[in-house]
Order: C-alpha cells, then structure tokens, then sequence
C-alpha cells in the first residue's frame, strides 16, 4: 500500500525521496542513489536507473 502512494504522488508530478534497506520497496522506485562508504571512512555514490 505505501508503495502505491509513492507512485501516486510521483505520477502527480511530485518529487519523492525514500531511504531503505527494503528490497521490495528498492525494487519499486527505477531511480536509486546509492551511498557506499569505503574503508577509508569516505563515502562515494551511484545512481541506477532502472
């Protein structure tokens, strides 16, 4: 049911912004920007889409 409220608010033209550890919902949204953090302490990131 969340999900589908994201979509719906997305395809109303409006941005949305979700941080998760849950593959379903990662699964759901085809743009994601990843943030890794190396051994070093510093981190770096990746944008997917999908």
């Amino acid at each position: 049911m969340a999900i589908d409220i994201l979509i719906d608010l997305q395809q109303s033209g409006r941005m949305i912004g979700v941080i998760s550890h849950v593959q379903e919902l990662k699964q759901a949204i085809p743009a994601i920007l990843e943030v890794n953090k190396t051994r070093e302490g510093y981190s770096y990131t990746e944008f997917h889409v999908s």
